[in-house]
């Protein structure tokens, strides 16, 4: 089944896949959606502002999810996961001081 979102915003990601929102015009005051669609263009996952607001954390692990499954794009080569950070803080968080704990 074909649904006719109109005009969308739609982010290319490096394995095919897209990430699809409404757009400004269409919808000033906000993304009312957001979906996951295949290179093909079959939806893989579709989420309505209502679920996210509803329980924010379960939504953005099944939505990362939805964005990273499927194959490599045709002629790409797979990324490697990012390494892991390092022991050095990120910038802007506190520091621990020697004998604080």
């Amino acid at each position: 089944m074909f649904l006719d979102y109109g005009s969308e915003c739609v982010i290319q990601l490096a394995n095919g896949n897209t990430i699809r929102t409404d757009t400004y015009a269409s919808n000033p005051a906000g993304s009312s959606y957001v979906r996951v669609c295949a290179p093909d263009g079959d939806e893989i996952a579709y989420w309505a502002y209502t679920e996210w607001a509803e329980d924010p954390q379960l939504v953005m692990g099944a939505f990362l999810g939805a964005a990273h499954q499927g194959a490599v794009a045709e002629g790409a080569e797979p990324r490697r996961s990012t390494p892991a950070l390092a022991a050095d803080p990120l910038p802007g968080t506190p520091q621990r001081r020697e004998g604080s704990e």
